[in-house]
């Protein structure tokens, strides 16, 4: 498959599924849970700062 000039080869599999061996699904899912986690966290931060009244 070749990829026309301009085109990313992320948009030129975009349709192709990612289908990762079973064994690390599990794997997968625990860490992108970690990384929501981390993301929640982190809004809530910011958040926070953001509304203060600290000096900038």
């Amino acid at each position: 498959m070749s990829i026309a000039p301009g085109q990313s080869s992320r948009s030129a599999m975009g349709s192709i599924p990612h289908v990762y061996p079973p064994e690390i699904q599990p794997l997968l899912q625990s860490i992108l849970a970690a990384l929501a986690d981390i993301d929640l966290v982190h809004e809530s931060e910011v958040a926070i700062i953001r509304d203060s009244d600290a000096d900038e």
